[in-house]
């Protein structure tokens, strides 16, 4: 394999030592932006026509099959998702990025070209972690119900005037969890999984002046079942002493410290393990486990599988630093997020009545803003007299009255009241869907990324537990790999007299669609978010098929992944009655959402397998049908809401992070650009032409007057 390394710092050191250990594998291009140290690298790890460079882009454009991203942290995400765009597998350095706008846009890369991106978590191959995993594996402590963690270690002055990046919160993204704890704090969560409740402390004790990130942070967490666990981590010791890492059982616990594995159990008391590791290079508190680690993501490519230290593998333990940062820095300057709503149409009375009625407590509204007299009219009539009223969104936003927003005008509006808001301190939450076309959308996501204000989707259908069930099982590996989707959702009736009662709605300089773009983000989104991104689409769009209207209202779609799988989406707002009915086929069975039911028709053995070993040629593999419990929890706008509040004010996970919003609406993009030139259109398509073709629609599109009726929309997603 042809290899690149980016960044030629102390770290990369130990891939340059790895890569020349390791058969088939040669360094042919190595990039930093001190021309010298890139010099050196190759001379020393290099293969005999090592190319050097000082611009990673060059790489991108290079026929390498492999790049290791080895810079500051702050350029992970950033350099790992360009090289993934353009080809490239990619093995990158923890952390996988310095805020959750970055994870965004990484994972989003990483959803459009899979398995090609491993990261760099190399303790999780030290033979005490395997030994771990074995005994934990073959019951010796019963089940895990904590665990506890102590990673003292010593950073001064100078290590930190040695690397002008680090100490820095944009750069490095904090400090001594960050940077040296997180291999720890991964290895927790591995024993663990993702806790419910985090609560944490993060201090500056004796670098205050030199760095303006943590040298210590202590935090604790609470599990499902009763699990919790203590965290703590310092670089203000006076050495930099073994960790220690204490998994607790209901039957023993096993205490990992340097090379040895501690198992101490009621029947047999303390079991003493000596580890022998594999032996490897630079600093002894990395651990030993690069060369498998490595070694592991190179089969993984080879073999087209998805990498075990994945992206989402790496998924919990990032949310929970994040998390950790949140709360640790937190301080309690509001009882409430202080909401303002731009836009009070159908949708936005329907979210003004909710928080009016006090169905989300962190949330107190405070202003409203429409362009209409009337709909202003009708929040002075209705909504209480404390609640301020705006004629424009740009009005509220500069008022100072609120501390967030929520977008829910039409759709051409969406990206630019978010970027207003964002660019004016304000936290922002959209409704669906994040934008009319992905060139609009990406420009608001790159102002998310220099944002430090949240910024979330009303992507509510993820609140559905079956939905949520289904996206956990499949995360889970249990169903192998998808081969075929069919989703019908054609339960969106609609009445001539919907259409009729807005003047900007179902035109295409108005709305910018019609179902693709109106009902159906919330389907397209959960289809990417469930399957991946295809990458071949055909689409059939019909305007006007069943109403007096400019833009498509019924839609027949046939979707291709990158594995082979394939899919067809159907959907109409003219269909009475209609269908919501989701079918899935998996290696291991298939699923079916119907009737907020999950069916699951699971096969014994996996069939590509039976396919193939089977003697006798019309037999089946044997089949069980069961209902999948989920926990009943489908808490659709209010949820979303409710997560809104609680990543403003507690650092808490979001339904869905406002980036992701530009999935679905590539699927629906590629849909419309398919029926338009009537041609299969690849995944990324030429986001140029789109605009092109929509311009091209917008200039002949009619205007109309609406009836001025709103709706009330309650019930009808």
């Amino acid at each position: 394999m042809k290899i690149g390394i980016i960044g030629c710092g102390s770290i990369s050191q130990v891939h340059g030592w790895v890569l020349t250990r390791m058969e088939d594998s040669q360094i042919d291009m190595v990039c930093d932006i001190e021309e010298e140290h890139a010099v050196e690298f190759a001379a020393k790890f290099g293969g005999p026509d090592c190319r050097v460079v000082t611009d990673w882009h060059i790489l991108c454009e290079s026929g390498l099959d492999i790049v290791h991203v080895c810079t500051p942290h702050y350029l992970h995400a950033p350099m790992a998702a360009g090289l993934l765009k353009s080809g490239k597998a990619v093995f990158m350095e923890k952390p996988v990025a310095v805020s959750r706008k970055q994870y965004a846009l990484l994972a989003q890369a990483d959803n459009m070209h899979p398995g090609k991106l491993g990261i760099c978590f190399q303790n999780r191959y030290n033979a005490t972690t395997q030994t771990t995993d074995r005994l934990i594996a073959e019951g010796r402590i019963g089940e895990v119900t904590g665990a506890r963690a102590f990673v003292t270690w010593r950073r001064d002055e100078a290590y930190y005037a040695g690397s002008p990046w680090k100490g820095r919160k944009e750069t490095e993204g904090g400090g001594a969890l960050i940077n040296q704890a997180i291999h720890t704090l991964d290895l927790m969560l591995r024993y663990l999984g993702k806790p419910d409740e985090v609560e944490a402390s993060v201090s500056n004790h004796h670098l205050k002046g030199v760095i303006e990130v943590e040298d210590t942070v202590e935090a604790w967490m609470s599990f499902p079942h009763g699990k919790r666990a203590c965290f703590y981590a310092s670089n203000g010791y006076a050495t930099d002493a073994p960790v220690i890492l204490e998994i607790q059982g209901d039957k023993g616990r096993i205490t990992i410290c340097d090379l040895e594995v501690t198992l101490w159990t009621q029947e047999n008391g303390p079991e003493h393990i000596i580890c022998e590791e594999t032996k490897g290079i630079g600093k002894g508190y990395w651990g030993a486990g690069h060369l498998a680690c490595i070694r592991d993501f190179y089969d993984s490519v080879r073999e087209g599988k998805e990498p075990k230290n994945s992206l989402k593998s790496a998924e919990v333990t990032f949310d929970t630093m994040m998390r950790i940062y949140v709360h640790g820095t937190w301080r309690l300057n509001m009882e409430q997020v202080r909401l303002g709503i731009i836009g009070i149409g159908g949708m936005g009375t329907n979210h003004a009545n909710s928080l009016i009625k006090g169905e989300v407590p962190d949330i107190r509204l405070t202003a409203v803003a429409d362009i209409s007299a009337d709909r202003r009219k009708f929040a002075k009539e209705h909504f209480p007299e404390d609640i301020r009223i705006f004629s424009t969104g740009e009005e509220l936003i500069d008022s100072g009255a609120c501390d967030a927003v929520l977008i829910a005008t039409p759709h051409y509006f969406h990206p630019d009241f978010v970027i207003y808001a964002l660019e004016h301190g304000v936290h922002a939450l959209s409704e669906k869907p994040a934008g009319v076309y992905t060139k609009q959308v990406r420009k608001m996501n790159e102002v998310a990324a220099k944002s430090d204000k949240v910024f979330a989707i009303m992507l509510n259908q993820r609140t559905n537990c079956v939905y949520r069930k289904l996206h956990e099982m499949i995360g889970s590996g249990e169903l192998g790999k998808l081969k075929r989707v069919n989703w019908i959702i054609t339960d969106w009736y609609r009445t001539q007299s919907y259409y009729d009662a807005a003047g900007w709605k179902a035109t295409w300089d108005g709305e910018g669609g019609g179902v693709l773009l109106n009902q159906c983000p919330h389907q397209l989104d959960l289809l990417q978010w469930l399957c991946g991104m295809p990458v071949k689409v055909r689409a059939f769009c019909s305007e006007a098929k069943w109403h007096d209207i400019e833009v498509e209202d019924d839609v027949t779609a046939y979707l291709e992944y990158a594995n082979g799988a394939t899919g067809v989406f159907v959907t109409t707002t003219g269909d009475a009655p209609g269908t919501n009915r989701l079918e899935l086929t998996f290696e291991m069975g298939k699923i079916v959402c119907e009737g907020d039911k999950l069916i699951f028709y699971r096969l014994s053995e996996n069939e590509r397998l039976f396919c193939k070993t089977c003697p006798n040629g019309f037999q089946k593999p044997e089949m069980t049908c069961e209902e999948i419990a989920t926990d009943g929890k489908n808490e659709q706008h209010t949820g979303v809401l409710k997560a809104f509040a609680d990543r403003i004010l507690r650092g808490g996970e979001l339904v869905a992070e406002g980036t992701e919003g530009i999935n679905g609406l590539t699927l629906s993009n590629a849909m419309y650009l398919s029926s338009w030139l009537d041609k299969t259109v690849e995944i990324p398509f030429d986001e140029d032409l789109f605009l092109e073709e929509l311009n091209k629609r917008r200039a002949r599109s009619k205007k109309k007057e609406g009836t001025g009726v709103v709706f009330d929309t309650t019930g009808t997603y």
